[in-house]
């Protein structure tokens, strides 16, 4: 092969392989443009849900915590309630033992 024909095939080579990689880097700068749009409207609309879900679920625990806290105050007074009514079974089947043992010892005399 010559030397000029040599070198004209490389020339040919080299201009074809700039057209081409200029063609294939604007093909891919564009396809990566319109890839991160798809992604980026692809991640909003998932933020969207996770923030519909979030809004959902606060709602739903604030409602929960609000039935906790009324539930916790209605048990506090059935416990209180109870200790009370414990505290005057106490005292009153102590005094009913006091009036037995009266009783028993009138019985005796």
């Amino acid at each position: 092969m010559e030397p000029s024909a040599m070198v004209k095939a490389m020339v040919e080579f080299n201009s074809k392989a700039l057209i081409l990689g200029r063609r294939v880097g604007s093909l891919l700068q564009k396809e990566i443009k319109e890839g991160g749009k798809d992604k980026l409207e692809q991640v909003n609309e998932e933020l969207k849900m996770l923030q519909t879900k979030y809004d959902e679920h606060k709602a739903s625990s604030g409602r929960e915590k609000e039935e906790l806290v009324v539930e916790k105050k209605q048990l506090g007074s059935w416990k209180v309630r109870c200790l009370d009514s414990e505290k005057k079974m106490k005292e009153r089947i102590k005094d009913l033992e006091a009036n037995n043992d009266e009783l028993r010892e009138n019985i005796r005399v």
